[in-house]
């Protein structure tokens, strides 16, 4: 899953906006449920930090906490909750 999704995760200016934010949500579930926390992480904040008007925005908010909490980071889950 992880190789169809990589190549649709550049972020970049001309590609299919809709489509990458999908595809890094996309991967950062796949990543977490390989319990792969870093780079699930990495794959939200990537999303949440290049798409800030993303429709799926909220649920990569929560994913990134998630992953932070399951990572044994407690507190960066709760900042991450209580945003």
């Amino acid at each position: 899953a992880l190789t169809l999704l990589d190549p649709l995760v550049v972020v970049d200016v001309r590609g299919e906006p809709d489509l990458t934010q999908k595809a890094l949500f996309l991967r950062g579930r796949v990543l977490a449920e390989r319990e792969d926390w870093s780079a699930a992480g990495q794959a939200f904040q990537r999303l949440l930090d290049h798409f800030p008007d993303a429709a799926n925005r909220s649920q990569a908010r929560f994913w990134k906490g998630e992953v932070a909490f399951r990572s044994g980071d407690a507190r960066a889950a709760e900042s991450t909750f209580d945003e």
